[in-house]
C-alpha cells in the first residue's frame, strides 16, 4: 500500500493526502454500488490508486487538488462540450456547473466526487457527469425532449426508411409510444448502452473504455440493444396498427435496416 501511495503522490506535488485517510477511502469504497463504473478488471492498480488518490484531495475541497483536477481533465470536459455542437453551456459556464456538482460538500451529504469507486477510469466516469449536466439543461429547455426521443431520433435513418420518419405524422407519434414502451422493458444495462451511445453522445471507444472492455465488446454490445429494441418496437406495432404479415413483415425489416445503417454509421464516424 505505501509503494502505491508514493506514486499516486509523485502524480500530484503539493497535494496530500496522508496513507492513513486515503486507506481508509479505499475501504469505503470496496464494495459496488449503484453506478454507471463497470468493474475495472485488467487495469493498471497504478492508474487505479492515481484517480482515487486525486479523487480523495478534491472530495475534502483541497484547492490544490481541484485546481490540478481542472488542469488534467480540461480537454476531457471540452471533448464531451464540443459534441453538443453550440448547445452546451459555456466552457466557464460548465466548469462552474461541474465544480458545483462535484466539490461542494455540505454537513449532511459529501461532495459528489467521493462518488467515484475507481471501477472505471476518472476520466470517463467525468464524462457521464458531464455530459449529464448538458442534457439536464438541454431538457429543462425543452422538456418534450425524452430520452427515449433522442435515441429514437439517433437511431432512425431517414434517409433509409422515410416511412418511418415525419412522412406519416400518425405512424411518427405511433412510433415515439412504441419506441417508448419498447426501452422501457430493455434490461438496464442495454437501456443504458443505448442512452450513452445515441443520446449522450459517447463515441465507441468511450464506452469501451467506461466499462473497462474491447471496443469490440460495446459493438457488440450496442448491436445486441438495437436488435432488442427494434424486434419489440415491430411487435408492439403490429399489434397497435393491425398490419398484415406482410405489411408487418415489411414494417419490420424497415426498422431493422434503419438501426443497421445508424449502427453502422456510429461505429465508422464516431470511432476514436
Amino acid at each position: 500500500m505505501t509503494l502505491a501511495w508514493d506514486h499516486a503522490r509523485s502524480q500530484f506535488p503539493g497535494v496530500e493526502v496522508s496513507e492513513a485517510e486515503f486507506r481508509a477511502y479505499l475501504l469505503r469504497h470496496n464494495a459496488p454500488g449503484e453506478s454507471d463504473e463497470a468493474p475495472a478488471q485488467g487495469r493498471n492498480p497504478l492508474v487505479i490508486i492515481t484517480d482515487l488518490y486525486l479523487a480523495c484531495a478534491c472530495s475534502r475541497g483541497d484547492a490544490r487538488a481541484i485546481a490540478a483536477f481542472e488542469h488534467r481533465y480540461s480537454s476531457t470536459v471540452e471533448s464531451v462540450r464540443l459534441r453538443f455542437r453550440g448547445r452546451a453551456p459555456s466552457e466557464p459556464e460548465l466548469w462552474a456547473e461541474l465544480a458545483q456538482r462535484l466539490f461542494v460538500r455540505t454537513e449532511d451529504k459529501p461532495a459528489k466526487i467521493a462518488e467515484f469507486s475507481g471501477r472505471s477510469e476518472l476520466g470517463a466516469w467525468l464524462k457521464v457527469v458531464t455530459s449529464r449536466i448538458i442534457l439536464n439543461r438541454l431538457q429543462a429547455e425543452k422538456p418534450e425532449a425524452s430520452v427515449e426521443d433522442r435515441i429514437l431520433e439517433g437511431l432512425l435513418v431517414t434517409q433509409a426508411s422515410p416511412e418511418l420518419s415525419v412522412g406519416r405524422a400518425e405512424h411518427r407519434a405511433l412510433m415515439s409510444k412504441a419506441f417508448a414502451l419498447a426501452a422501457s422493458e430493455l434490461p438496464t444495462r442495454e437501456r443504458r448502452i443505448l442512452r450513452q451511445a445515441f443520446a449522450e453522445g459517447f463515441t465507441i471507444d468511450d464506452l469501451a473504455s467506461l466499462y473497462n472492455v474491447h471496443r469490440s465488446t460495446a459493438a457488440r454490445w450496442i448491436k445486441d440493444a438495437t436488435n432488442s429494441l427494434s424486434g419489440r418496437v415491430a411487435t408492439i406495432v403490429r399489434t397497435e396498427l393491425r398490419l398484415s404479415k406482410a405489411e408487418y413483415e415489411s414494417w419490420a425489416r424497415d426498422i431493422t435496416s434503419s438501426m443497421d445503417v445508424s449502427i453502422a454509421k456510429y461505429l465508422a464516424t464516431r470511432a476514436g
